[in-house]
């Protein structure tokens, strides 16, 4: 993984710098770029308000879309609109061009701030030929905020029959000691080098695969 840094850069200036990172490491420097906000994208295939939907109404579209296993499936809202999404849109992602996905669901905001509607993260990822290369945040630096995600997360693990997760106090005790604003991104190296060498496994570009051993 490639992950970098930027302080006082905003999410579309994190987007321009990534674009130029990944037309650089795919040997294609005049690739096109598209952004579209992740409700867009499902909303059109799903026919619904993938913000607002409830758990119910996303089974019920996966069902209709004869999703292969949907109907035995028991998830939340969130564990749908990653099946759907991962059905339904990653897969004509990017297929010419490089797709900037944005804005996802508050709910899947992880350690990226939420913009200032409350219903969306700052978050974005980038797909070329159907594949996630990159995950981007505007950093979240308010260190009550990612305490109280932790144990919403926690809460959420624990109702629904799993173990809760150990707390990473390293982290909120970095950002009790502060952390300026900044964008962060995270890349793929092993699945940009299987793009660019016109790859089908993952597996070509992992030096030591335990299929291998």
């Amino acid at each position: 993984i490639l992950e970098w840094y930027r302080p006082g850069f905003g999410v579309g200036d994190l987007m321009d710098e990534v674009a130029g990172v990944l037309r650089l490491a795919l040997a294609q420097p005049e690739l096109a770029v598209e952004r579209h906000p992740y409700d867009q994208l499902l909303g059109e295939v799903a026919g619904c308000d993938a913000l607002a939907a409830t758990a119910e109404q996303l089974r019920g579209v996966a069902l209709q879309r004869n999703i292969l296993g949907a109907e035995s499936m028991q998830l939340d809202a969130d564990g749908w609109l990653d099946l759907l999404f991962s059905h339904l849109v990653q897969p004509h992602l990017g297929r010419t061009c490089l797709t900037f996905v944005t804005d996802y669901p508050a709910s899947q905001a992880a350690l990226a701030q939420l913009n200032p509607d409350g219903r969306t993260a700052a978050r974005f990822e980038v797909f070329h030929r159907g594949v996630e290369l990159a995950n981007g945040f505007l950093e979240l630096s308010d260190v009550d905020e990612q305490a109280a995600r932790f144990e919403a997360d926690n809460c959420h693990r624990r109702g629904s029959g799993r173990p809760p997760v150990v707390v990473d106090r390293r982290l909120l005790a970095a950002l009790q000691h502060g952390l300026p604003d900044c964008a962060g991104v995270a890349v793929g190296l092993d699945r940009v080098l299987l793009l660019r060498i016109d790859g089908t496994d993952i597996d070509e570009v992992i030096s030591f695969s335990l299929q291998r051993c």
